[in-house]
């Protein structure tokens, strides 16, 4: 068996950037990518024969040990529950590794690295939709990348916490634009 994906320890948040990016890195998986996951490791439990089951015991709890031992030694999560949105894909990758499907593995643990900036460029394009203060927020945004980071390919060339930047920009100058049209 391989060895899992394991996924770097956190540390802690510095700015209000990463503060920003860790907030929801750190929100617990959700019901429907709970059942996505289990029903993943029950799929992996199969495939392995059944580890931990003995004769008399009962099915659920050899497959909740077994599950609870791999999430434990993936994520350093005692289980699905007490998981998080940035432990989602290295889970999966886990349970794709044991089922033998390389592709599907690589794929989760390719978008388990680039979450932070997968989110914060979901997140800027729902500050594009807001900002209906400005202009043309799209331009203004690719006007402050040219200059503060010397490009305009936003969502290939910069990092989570560039991307981060230009939503806190774009939000205050966004804010500043309707202050200015509430006063008489």
């Amino acid at each position: 068996m391989q060895k899992p994906a394991t996924k770097p320890a956190s540390q802690p948040a510095s700015n209000a950037i990463e503060t920003a990016i860790e907030g929801a890195a750190l929100a617990p998986i959700g019901p429907r990518e709970t059942r996505d996951l289990a029903i993943l490791c029950r799929k992996a439990w199969d495939k392995l024969g059944r580890p931990g089951l003995v004769e008399g015991g009962t099915i659920a709890a050899a497959f909740d040990a077994w599950r609870h031992r791999q999430i434990l030694q993936c994520c350093e999560r005692v289980g699905l529950r007490q998981c998080r949105l940035e432990d989602y894909n290295y889970i999966k990758a886990h349970m794709h590794r044991i089922l033998g499907a390389t592709r599907q593995a690589d794929h989760a643990q390719e978008r388990a690295q680039s979450e932070r900036r997968r989110q914060a460029i979901a997140r800027l394009r729902e500050e594009y939709r807001l900002a209906t203060h400005i202009a043309s927020p799209v331009a203004y945004v690719h006007a402050i990348a040219r200059v503060k980071f010397k490009t305009t390919y936003i969502e290939t060339d910069l990092t989570a916490n560039q991307l981060w930047q230009l939503i806190f920009s774009l939000r205050n100058a966004n804010t500043r634009k309707s202050r200015a049209n509430k006063t008489p």
